[in-house]
């Protein structure tokens, strides 16, 4: 029974087993990382007496320290502390500060100020670390740190608060995400090609519109990573500009998902799971046009509906899966499969991402393992399966559309001459019946059932071949040539003058008079008569090919060629 039920599951199992494999790894690496990026940094979080709302709480541990009541916008907290006496080099203080303006003092001088004047005007005030190198005279002093802060429930606790000797101020974080940094590298540059290769391709290519929204996607991770990580703080100290992209590109990230997911399952969905995800993808849009409408008017600011953002992302998805999974209502292809694939972990890697956001901001603040998101890892991968999976359609489509060039090729090809034939006369017919500015000569082969009685058939087929070669040699290149059947030609030619084909001609006659075969005794002769649509300008192709055929066949009487 156990077997059996282990038979039955086996892809289930192997996807779990890998899944529980890469989260091994990760969790090994980030503890190794974060092992490596303590090396040199000092926590300096012991010791603090925290004021609030006229309350003094002594001597505390910031990480571990709970506010009693959520705290509100524009109140204050102030931290009170006395540097080390003593310390080899000089420090830098460095302390991650979320959605409030801090000021921090040492002695009587401020030595740093950030979010003030935003937060008075009533703007959103930036997330960031905010390192400080301590001046000279600092050691044994009292320190100062005032947060103001810039939201309803910005922060549930303190992080950590480190010092560190100033020369590795900024080069201890960047060791310690180096990995994070090439999957935000990853996410941007493949986003950014994927997009601009798409607008190359918008012209010839349908396909342009999903390349695009995959490469929108990895370009929007990616920003929202590099800015969530802090590590946009190596380019710029905007920190509000810096916040105000972090949110927007995660509100944004979910749009392109929910249009890729769409457009890869459009065949395979019913009706009704088409309009719920399109209502996904509209109300997704109207969130965001709303919620940048309102923080623009300082109404409400893109951190107050993060929380609207979650429930409606849980819902998009909820709709996402049941759409690729309970409205397909027939077998899968290959890349669909694949796309599948990389959403159950991309879903897995967001669902645990809102466990580690929450257990960061509600439980533990200061575990430094939880800095590190799953997220753009998840995403990184998920972009790879959709690169894989849009490769893999184009592969197919390709095949397939090969193989019908073939088949059709094959209806319309003589199989002796490897020329057109009379099928492939009757399409273009068709296509010609509205226009005039065309030729058609209609030929035939002197001589044919004589050579098939006097040198076989074999001969005969070669002779035909031969035809069909200088016919080629000809006309190849101004018009299409064609075997009507037996010993009949036509020749089509839409883009070329009489005076042209008449050369064309001529220069058949001459290759005819110096063709000579020398594995027979016979010389090649055609005779042809030519037709045209401004000659007959109120007839169709059929009347003017009749008309063509008939002066071949005046031609032939009256040279009376034949085979020598």
């Amino acid at each position: 029974m156990k077997e059996r039920w282990i038979m039955n599951n086996a892809k289930e199992i192997r996807v779990a087993v890998e899944i529980l494999l890469i989260l091994c790894f990760f969790t090994m690496f980030f503890f190794r990382v974060d092992q490596v990026s303590k090396a040199n940094v000092v926590d300096y979080s012991k010791g603090w007496d925290i004021t609030y709302r006229g309350k003094i709480y002594k001597n505390q541990d910031v990480t571990k320290f709970r506010f009693p009541e959520k705290i509100k916008r524009k109140e204050k907290v102030i931290l009170t502390n006395h540097l080390p006496d003593t310390y080899g080099d000089q420090l830098a203080f460095s302390a991650l500060v979320y959605l409030s303006a801090i000021r921090i003092r040492v002695g009587n001088r401020v030595i740093y100020s950030y979010g003030f004047d935003q937060l008075n005007a009533g703007q959103m005030v930036g997330s960031a670390y905010h390192t400080v190198r301590l001046p000279y005279y600092s050691a044994g002093t009292k320190i100062v740190l005032t947060y103001e802060v810039g939201e309803d429930n910005a922060f549930t606790m303190i992080p950590s608060i480190r010092l560190l000797p100033s020369l590795y101020a900024y080069t201890a974080y960047t060791d310690a995400g180096i990995i994070q940094v090439f999957i935000i590298i990853f996410l941007i540059g493949i986003g950014v090609i994927m997009m601009l290769v798409s607008a190359c391709m918008a012209v010839i290519h349908r396909k342009a519109f999903h390349l695009f929204c995959i490469g929108a996607l990895s370009f929007l991770m990616g920003q929202w990573s590099i800015c969530t990580s802090k590590v946009i703080q190596y380019f710029t100290t905007n920190y509000q500009l810096m916040t105000q992209v972090e949110y927007l590109s995660l509100y944004a990230a979910l749009i392109p998902m929910l249009c890729i997911l769409m457009y890869n399952d459009a065949k395979s969905l019913n009706l009704i799971r088409k309009i719920t995800t399109i209502i996904g993808i509209v109300t997704m849009v109207l969130f965001l046009i709303v919620a940048v409408i309102l923080h623009v008017l300082n109404i409400v600011h893109l951190s107050q509906v993060l929380t609207v953002f979650h429930v409606l992302a849980v819902i998009c998805l909820i709709l996402v899966i049941s759409g690729a999974h309970l409205g397909v209502k027939e077998k899968k292809s290959r890349d669909t499969i694949v796309l599948h694939r990389g959403l159950w972990f991309v879903v897995f890697c967001c669902i645990l991402d809102v466990v580690r956001f929450n257990l960061l901001k509600y439980v533990l603040p200061d575990n430094s393992l939880l800095n590190y998101s799953l997220l753009p890892f998840g995403t990184a991968l998920f972009i790879i399966t959709l690169i894989s999976g849009f490769l893999i359609h184009l592969y197919d489509e390709y095949i397939a559309q090969a193989e019908r060039i073939a088949l059709t090729q094959m209806a319309y090809t003589d199989v002796l001459t490897g020329l057109y034939n009379r099928a492939y006369v009757n399409r273009r017919f068709k296509e010609l019946s509205d226009q005039k500015s065309y030729i058609l000569i209609s030929m035939d082969v002197n001589g044919l059932k004589r050579v098939n009685d006097a040198y076989g058939h074999a001969e005969g087929d070669r002779l035909i071949m031969n035809c069909g070669r200088i016919l080629t040699e000809c006309f190849g290149d101004i018009g299409n040539v064609i075997r009507m059947g037996g010993d009949e030609f036509m020749v089509l030619i839409e883009y070329a003058s009489e005076r042209v084909v008449k050369r064309r001609l001529d220069h058949m006659e001459k290759l005819e008079r110096d063709y000579d075969d020398r594995n027979s005794g016979y010389q090649i002769r055609i005779s042809y008569g030519m037709a045209s649509g401004k000659e007959f300008p109120e007839a169709g192709p059929e009347k003017i090919y009749h008309v063509a055929d008939q002066r071949m066949y005046d031609m032939k009487k009256e040279t009376k060629r034949d085979v020598r």
